[in-house]
């Protein structure tokens, strides 16, 4: 008995002490620790019951023997409230918070001020960023936890990279020189660089950071980021949640630039009937969605909401497996190879500009179509529909064998289904 004491204190311990992480903002830590509660939680439960019924069968009083029948009863209760309102649900939710954590902490694509963009390097230049700007950088609550021996890779960045680039000007400030990076890659920037204004870069684990949860999730309500997360009438905001985390990473320098043209009836009914994911139930919960939306991002106007909306619903609707592997291959951001590609071809700031306001129509098509094992988005296709909507023809390199190639294996990729699934979007 008094194990399944201790266990049961040991449980409502650290259930608080997984509020306090999250009333101090430390949503790394919180939101691994997550991802692996279900292995104590299920557990726990089981020995305790398992330890209260032995207590029950074998050594329960003899002077109480005549509330055995009543006290039974409570046991059967209190084990079916565990089953059911704990293990159960641990159990089922351990696939959505593994995609939650990958949600919020998948790599992020970060403005760079144009003061801060020579400091850009490749890996190395990185990682001799945060040993010169030692004791320079003070992390934020959010990332603070990524640190820890037990969550953390070895020989990772634990600092944020603005940070890193604040420090180093500062340092170089104060010292009165320039610190010089030993590449000129610009590694995960997207083109153009153009002298005197604001770089866009993608970074994380492949440029040696740490994962981290996006700074962006401070500002998400709490109740929305639970392991159930619900809308105020009770609606599953699962998929609202998984949205947010993406949007918080992915936006680029002009966000409100982006192309989604998802705004009729027509348009949707297209979206729907061509995705894989038919017949889209969650297409029921878009008004509530959208005015969730339009609450969090009417600041970046019309498009953007419904842009949320549609990744939302989608993300309600995917299996877990399959939004999963489309994470884990990074569609969820401009392809990085490509748009270097397009610019060593010859593209100019206007054709990559269209590419960049093309990349979330790109990513609800990608989407809509994934398939478990598929690498690639359609940007070539998007582009393409989004030149015959805006009237204008892209240089010569778009029409390269280099780029017809690209367009053919988004084809093969995703199917025939997805040029009916950009035409809408678009």
């Amino acid at each position: 008995m008094s194990v399944a004491i201790a266990l049961i204190l040991a449980g409502w311990s650290s259930s608080r002490a997984i509020k306090y992480l999250e009333s101090r903002n430390l949503w790394t830590l919180c939101l691994q620790i997550s991802i692996i509660q279900h292995w104590f939680v299920i557990p726990t439960i089981l020995v305790v019951w398992a330890l209260l019924v032995h207590t029950f069968v074998f050594q329960f009083p003899q002077s109480l023997s005549s509330f055995r029948p009543p006290i039974g009863l409570i046991f059967i209760a209190g084990a079916l409230r565990s089953l059911l309102g704990y293990a159960l649900p641990a159990y089922h939710s351990r696939g959505y918070l593994r995609l939650r954590w990958k949600a919020w902490s998948g790599p992020s694509r970060t403005g760079v001020r144009a003061e801060l963009v020579q400091y850009i390097g490749d890996r190395r230049d990185w990682e001799t960023l945060e040993a010169s700007t030692q004791g320079r950088v003070t992390m934020h609550p959010v990332e603070r936890a990524s640190r820890l021996p037990l969550l953390s890779r070895g020989g990772l960045i634990a600092s944020d990279t603005t940070d890193l680039l604040i420090a180093r000007a500062a340092a170089d400030q104060e010292e009165n020189s320039i610190w010089i990076p030993r590449s000129d890659a610009r590694q995960g920037v997207y083109q153009p660089v153009s002298p005197g204004e604001p770089a866009s870069l993608l970074w994380g684990e492949s440029l040696g950071f740490q994962r981290r949860c996006s700074r962006g999730i401070i500002s998400f309500p709490k109740e929305l980021l639970s392991p159930w997360p619900q809308l105020a009438d009770g609606v599953d905001a699962r998929g609202l949640c998984l949205a947010c985390g993406i949007l918080a990473r992915n936006k680029g320098l002009r966000a409100t630039s982006l192309i989604c043209n998802l705004r009729t009836r027509n348009t949707f009914g297209v979206f729907e009937d061509n995705s894989i994911f038919w017949p889209r139930p969650a297409k029921t919960l878009r008004s509530l969605f959208n005015a969730e939306c339009e609450r969090m991002y009417s600041y970046l106007g019309p498009m953007f909401v419904t842009v949320a909306t549609e990744l939302a619903l989608l993300l309600s609707d995917v299996p877990v497996e399959v939004a999963e592997d489309w994470l884990d291959a990074q569609l969820e951001h401009q392809d990085l190879q490509l748009n270097r590609e397009a610019y060593a071809l010859g593209a100019n700031a206007q054709d990559l500009d269209l590419l960049y306001r093309g990349q979330y129509a790109a990513m609800l098509v990608s989407l809509s179509v994934h398939r478990v094992g598929v690498r690639i988005r359609p940007e070539m296709l998007v582009l393409d529909a989004v030149c015959k909507s805006e009237g204008v023809t892209p240089g010569e390199w778009a029409m390269s064998s280099d780029m017809q190639g690209r367009r053919q294996r988004e084809l093969e990729a995703l199917g025939q289904r997805v040029t009916n699934l950009v035409n809408a979007v678009v």
